[in-house]
This record gives structure tokens, C-alpha cells and sequence, in this order.
């Protein structure tokens, strides 16, 4: 059975792992300023597509005869959504060629970095886990992997794998259908499942982005239940043993002299 207590102090941690933000102070990550703007045009575009969307339905109503010209606010629309998106695209080109050019005569100092910093900053969270026992890990990557996984399949199953699809290429997907169904003149109930799906298109992107600290939880929960009870330092005086093969493999000593 398992211990009540351990469990209760195993959350708190495995929380703190998870709400861990120590990429965020990376010097190969771009400043906070940066990240809101970026984060800030990606909503925007998304918004506006929204709207767009919207909008379009609006004058395909059944009450209204189909408009042969692209009406001005709908035009407007359109054009402010493509100059966030060309504003985003701008601004982690510029962000990117930024870090790149500071860090110039290194090879991938970004992904360095980044490796860096998890390495001492995960150590000590692993230290941690060291102090439960293995049922209680094994237990708590079960409970974990599962609930961060519900939100995906969920999603998945209305919107599909947003990771295969990406956000653009669907945005861009439904902004075509969208002027096919102006084009044709549908009825207003047509336009009903495009926007639902752009929602659903929203929410899978900002659920995939989401996840990517948890995941690396879950790596270092596995790892923590393979190495779960035993010793911090190897204390066999042959050496360390090998778990794969289980074979020592510190070299043998030298022949002690013999007496004359």
C-alpha cells in the first residue's frame, strides 16, 4: 500500500517542477519585453482570424443578398491580421538573428544554454526525488502522465494533431474555405463549423505549448523510478557495475609485488 504522507509530499514538488520557469532567465532566450510581443501579435493574428471569419458570416446571412464586391471592413480585417502576421514573423526574425549575432562564434549556444541550465537546475530537483520510494514515483508518473495527456486526446479528438498541422497552414486552410463559402454565396449555418474549428485550432495551439515542461517532468519522473533505491555513490570495492550487462567495469588492479 502506499504511504498517504509521501504522497502528499510528493505533489508539492512534482508542482514545482512544473511551474519551474528557469528557461525564461536563459541569456539565450529572448528578454521578457520580446516574449510579450511576440506572444501578443500570435494572439492578435489568431483574434483577427476570428473576426475575419465573422465578419464574412455576418454578410453571408441569409437576411442579406451575397455581396459580389469584398465589402471595406472586411478588407480592413484582412489586412491588419496579415500585417500582425507580418510583424511576428518580424520580430522573432529579428530576436533570433539578435541572439545569434551575440553568440556568433559559438555552435548552437542556444540549445547549449538552455542544456546548461536544466542540467543544475534539474539536478537538484532528482536529489528530491530520491528521498521516495519507488511504488510512490512509479505511482505518481501514472497519475501525472495521465492527466496531462486528457487534455490532448480531447482536443485531438475535435481538431485534430495540431503538432502535424501547425497553426498558420490551418489558419490559412480556413481562410480558403472561407472565401470559397463567399464565393458560393452559402448560407450562414455553413460558416458555423469553420469557426468552431478555428477555435478548437486556437486552443490546441496554446495546449501544445503548454506541454513542454511537463514533459520533461515526466522524463525525469521515469528516470527517477529507474534509479529509485539505490545509493547516491557507488560504494562497491570492485567498482561500478554496468545495468545492463551487470559486469564490473573497473579495470583490475596491478599484481601486488611478490616478497623476494
Amino acid at each position: 500500500m502506499l504511504n498517504n504522507e509521501k504522497l502528499n509530499a510528493l505533489f508539492p514538488l512534482l508542482k514545482e517542477m512544473t511551474l519551474q520557469a528557469k528557461k525564461a532567465d536563459s541569456p539565450f532566450s529572448p528578454s521578457r519585453a520580446a516574449q510579450h510581443i511576440e506572444r501578443g501579435l500570435l494572439i492578435g493574428f489568431a483574434a483577427t482570424m476570428l473576426v475575419l471569419v465573422a465578419a464574412v458570416a455576418w454578410y453571408q446571412r441569409p437576411s442579406q443578398p451575397p455581396p459580389h464586391d469584398l465589402p471595406g471592413s472586411v478588407a480592413a480585417i484582412y489586412l491588419f491580421g496579415m500585417l500582425l502576421a507580418i510583424l511576428y514573423v518580424a520580430a522573432v526574425t529579428v530576436n533570433g538573428v539578435r541572439i545569434v549575432w551575440r553568440y556568433r562564434h559559438e555552435r548552437f549556444p542556444a540549445i547549449l544554454g538552455a542544456l546548461e541550465i536544466d542540467l543544475k537546475a534539474d539536478d537538484a530537483f532528482l536529489t528530491r526525488l530520491r528521498a521516495f520510494d519507488k511504488p510512490t514515483l512509479e505511482y505518481g508518473l501514472i497519475q501525472y502522465r495521465n492527466h496531462w495527456g486528457v487534455s490532448d486526446k480531447r482536443l485531438g479528438s475535435l481538431a485534430g494533431d495540431i503538432r502535424k498541422i501547425g497553426l498558420f497552414p490551418a489558419l490559412t486552410a480556413a481562410a480558403m474555405t472561407a472565401a470559397t463559402l463567399m464565393k458560393d454565396g452559402n448560407n450562414v449555418l455553413f460558416w458555423a463549423p469553420l469557426i468552431l474549428t478555428c477555435c478548437f485550432y486556437l486552443m490546441g495551439f496554446i495546449v501544445v505549448n503548454q506541454r513542454e515542461r511537463p514533459e520533461q517532468v515526466i522524463t525525469l519522473l521515469e528516470y527517477a523510478v529507474t534509479y529509485a533505491g539505490e545509493p547516491t555513490e557507488a560504494t562497491h570495492p570492485a567498482g561500478p557495475t554496468d545495468k545492463v550487462t551487470n559486469v564490473s567495469t573497473a579495470e583490475p588492479n596491478a599484481a601486488s609485488p611478490t616478497a623476494a
